[in-house]
C-alpha cells in the first residue's frame, strides 16, 4: 500500500508472507555436518534427504514494514514507523525441546523429527517516533530532531544460532 505525500501527509506498508524450504542450509559452512540421520536403511537411497526437508534457518513466515509522515501545522515533520518480523525456525525433539545437535532429533523408536519444527523466542517488533522542524537561514537550513526508537520498550532478543567456523 502506498499513499504518496500530498496534502501534508504520505505512508506506506508492505507485508510478506513465505515459507522457505530446504534440506540443507550448509552452503556456506563446508566444515558441519548438520543431518541427524541421512540412511533409515543403507539400501534404499530414495529416501535421502527427505527427513531434512524442512523450514530453512532462513524461514520468516511473516514481515510487516510501515510508515506515516505527516507535516503538521508550523513546518514541523512527525513521522511514525513499524517494523514487524516473526520468530525463525528452531530445531526442536518430539517433545518441543530445543536441540542440542541434529541428533537429539533422533527419536527413541529410531524415526527422525523434521528438522526447524519449533520457533525461536525472537520476534522482532518496534514502533518508532520522530518529530523535527527545519530552520532556515538564508540559503542555509538546520533540521534538528527527536527521534524515539522502539517506543513501546518491545522485547527484541536477536540470538542468533549459527555454526562456529573455527
Amino acid at each position: 500500500v502506498n499513499k504518496r505525500f500530498e496534502n501534508n501527509w504520505g505512508f506506506q506498508a508492505y507485508y510478506t508472507y513465505s515459507k522457505d524450504k530446504s534440506d540443507d542450509d550448509n552452503e556456506r559452512d563446508p566444515f558441519t555436518f548438520r543431518y541427524a540421520k541421512i540412511f533409515e536403511d543403507p539400501a534404499d537411497r530414495s529416501a535421502e534427504f527427505s527427513r531434512e526437508w524442512g523450514y530453512s534457518d532462513r524461514d520468516q513466515r511473516h514481515r510487516l514494514n510501515a510508515y506515516l509522515l505527516w507535516r503538521a501545522p508550523a513546518d514541523v515533520d512527525v513521522s511514525f514507523r513499524y517494523a514487524y518480523r516473526s520468530a525463525q525456525p528452531l530445531d526442536v525433539t518430539a517433545a518441543g525441546v530445543p536441540t542440542t545437535t541434529p541428533q537429539d532429533r533422533i527419536n527413541p523408536d529410531g524415526t527422525v523429527t523434521r528438522r526447524n519444527e519449533g520457533r525461536k523466542d525472537n520476534q522482532y517488533s518496534s514502533f518508532d517516533f520522530r518529530v523535527s522542524h527545519v530552520f532556515h537561514f538564508g540559503s542555509l537550513g538546520v533540521e534538528p530532531g527527536i527521534d524515539v526508537f522502539n517506543l513501546f520498550n518491545s522485547k527484541n532478543f536477536h540470538r542468533p544460532e549459527v555454526t562456529n567456523l573455527i
